[in-house]
């Protein structure tokens, strides 16, 4: 059976922790019937198809995206396999890099952010806005800092 990359074992997991960590980060679930205890292909499903984008990167010195759902994938004109894997720093423009890194640090340090927008362009050039984002750190199930998340619920074309 050809499994879907983002129905992994490792993925699952992964989305657990992005679901958990957001719980702790904004004392709210990040869907409306979330069940972070028990790790399923279904919770990993609803997830991937979720109505905003949902990205994450590790926390390398130049941070790979290891995560992206479906609206992210379809955002930056990417597929799963052009998307992960790949420096997140190249989901902005050159010139917001430096507002990128300052807001990624700001919500690495208090673990979570919720007041930053800014410009993105995705695969083709084109550059859109995302507003009300919300970053906020993964902790792996040892409560050791794996990665960072982010998610928004408005973006245009610019």
């Amino acid at each position: 059976m050809n499994e879907s990359l983002w129905l992994t074992a490792e993925k699952i997991r992964l989305v657990s922790e992005i679901l958990i960590s957001y719980q702790e980060a904004f004392g709210k679930p990040l869907l409306a019937c979330q069940n972070t205890a028990n790790p399923s292909r279904t919770m990993s499903q609803e997830v991937f198809a979720m109505k905003t984008p949902l990205l994450a990167h590790d926390l390398s010195t130049d941070p790979l995206l290891i995560y992206a759902n479906v609206e992210a994938l379809q955002l930056w004109k990417r597929s799963w396999s052009e998307m992960i894997g790949l420096p997140s720093r190249l989901t902005a423009p050159e010139d917001q890099l430096k507002e990128r890194d300052f807001h990624l640090n700001w919500a690495l340090k208090d673990h979570s952010s919720q007041v930053y927008g800014g410009v993105r362009v995705n695969s083709e050039g084109r550059k859109f806005f995302i507003k009300n984002l919300r970053i906020w750190t993964i902790w792996n199930e040892h409560h050791i800092s794996s990665g960072q998340a982010a998610t928004f619920a408005s973006s245009w074309l610019l």
